[in-house]
């Protein structure tokens, strides 16, 4: 896996360190997305769960809207496309991107 990636990041115009960064950075957070996704889907369930936790009253959050977003199930893949998109910009050094969208 690092291999490939390592030839993704010469690809993209990273090398030594920042290269080696990319790599870990990608690696460590696609294990950890799947092992959070594995975790959620054989655990015992929650209590509160996440709308219990997020629904009723506004919990003193000045924009609801996170909170209703946060009262759903996550949507794996979005966020995991999101968080993805997010960090190899960071590692690239990319600007904000127009498509960067909400989880």
């Amino acid at each position: 896996m690092q291999q490939a990636l390592v030839q993704e990041a010469h690809a993209a115009g990273l090398r030594g360190a920042r290269a080696a960064e990319a790599v870990r950075a990608v690696q460590f957070s696609v294990v950890g997305h799947v092992l959070l996704e594995r975790n959620r889907e054989r655990a015992p369930a929650q209590r509160p769960d996440e709308p219990g936790l997020w629904g009723g009253d506004d919990r003193g959050i000045d924009d609801p809207a996170p909170a209703r977003a946060l009262a759903t199930p996550p949507y794996t893949e979005k966020v995991f496309s999101a968080a993805m998109r997010a960090m190899v910009d960071g590692l690239l050094g990319v600007p904000d991107s127009p498509r960067s969208g909400g989880c």
